[in-house]
């Protein structure tokens, strides 16, 4: 099936509960509400089409969690001006596949590692 769906706050999708479906959702939660990625990427589950979060909200778990939520192509949103608090540490690598989906502030810990990993990192303006 392929659908439009209506835009809502990411409560409303959680009815859904078939998968392989190609859903095109937009999540407009209102900008600086904190969502967790693992209902986005649990919502980015159930759909083959594109799940969008038309506002810059917060988006705060684990880094796998944000990682499911982000980057992973089976369960992604797309949250381009998100702002993202990533809750323990993080690589270089996982920050720097969050920080490239969105314009918003990514804050985290990066893991301990000499100079030249950190050397690495491919975005600016974070925390």
């Amino acid at each position: 099936m392929t659908a439009t769906l209506t835009t809502g706050d990411l409560q409303s999708f959680a009815a859904l509960t078939e998968t392989g479906n190609a859903y095109t959702i937009t999540v407009s939660d209102a900008a600086g509400v904190t969502l967790a990625p693992s209902a986005l990427s649990a919502l980015g589950a159930k759909t083959t089409g594109v799940v969008t979060v038309s506002d810059a909200v917060v988006i705060s778990g684990t880094p796998a969690e944000v990682t499911a939520a982000m980057v992973t192509a089976d369960t992604l949103v797309q949250a381009g001006s998100a702002k993202v608090t990533v809750t323990d540490s993080i690589s270089v690598a996982e920050v720097s596949a969050i920080a490239a989906k969105t314009t918003g502030v990514v804050t985290a810990t990066l893991t301990t590692g000499d100079l030249q990993s950190f050397a690495a990192l491919t975005e600016t303006g974070n925390a």
